[in-house]
């Protein structure tokens, strides 16, 4: 073997010595990146939820308008106080996410990204449900005040509480449709962090992955 056929053996060596860690520091740069994106997408996604809402909220208030009324003025206090409620609590669930820090260890982000994730799908089941649970006990009260106890009242309450069951049952499958992807997304992520092609060693475990 002759002296160039050694150095382009040994330089092919060299080079190989430099893949891995070339191959990591990119897949880091590629991970942070999506992960940024991930995360503004998720509040975006929580922003137009609470947005949506707007419309409701616009419609009651204007059913409401009128003649002044104690009795027209609280039922109006009520039900906007309800879907404000609703509507605070997306706010909050996406200001929780701006305090997500994108500039820590991938490892440490991903794991508030989908702890902040399940916090915001529980409280917005939550704050859903008991949207239901105000509407039920209203029209509870407005038959007792007409109509007093009895077969309407029995009738409302029976109505009310399949209402509130059917919440639960629908606002949890709208829930999971509302962060699948991005749970997927950060399954993906974390997948790639722990891939072969990474160097695991400066990174730093914030706890355990809970997404299911």
């Amino acid at each position: 073997m002759d002296l160039e056929t050694l150095e382009r053996c040994w330089q092919a060596e060299a080079g190989a010595a430099h893949i891995p860690a070339l191959k990591g520091a990119d897949m880091q740069a590629i991970l942070r990146t999506r992960t940024e994106d991930l995360h503004r997408r998720i509040r975006s996604r929580l922003r137009q939820e609470a947005m949506a809402y707007l419309p409701t909220l616009a419609v009651v208030i204007v059913s409401f308008w009128g003649e002044f009324t104690l009795a027209r003025a609280l039922w109006a206090i009520f039900f906007v106080a309800l879907l404000g409620g609703l509507m605070a609590v997306l706010w909050q669930a996406e200001r929780r996410l701006a305090d997500v820090r994108p500039d820590r260890a991938l490892r440490a982000v991903l794991g508030d990204l989908s702890a902040s994730i399940d916090s915001a799908g529980r409280a917005y089941l939550v704050g859903y449900v008991a949207l239901f649970v105000g509407f039920v006990g209203a029209a509870a009260g407005a038959v007792w005040w007409l109509r007093g106890t009895g077969g309407w009242l029995t009738l409302t309450l029976v109505a009310g509480a399949a209402a509130v069951v059917w919440s639960h049952w629908s606002g949890r499958r709208y829930v999971d449709r509302l962060f699948r992807v991005s749970r997927r997304e950060l399954r993906a992520c974390l997948r790639d962090l722990e891939g072969p092609t990474l160097d695991a060693g400066p990174l730093t475990d914030s706890g355990p992955w809970t997404l299911d």
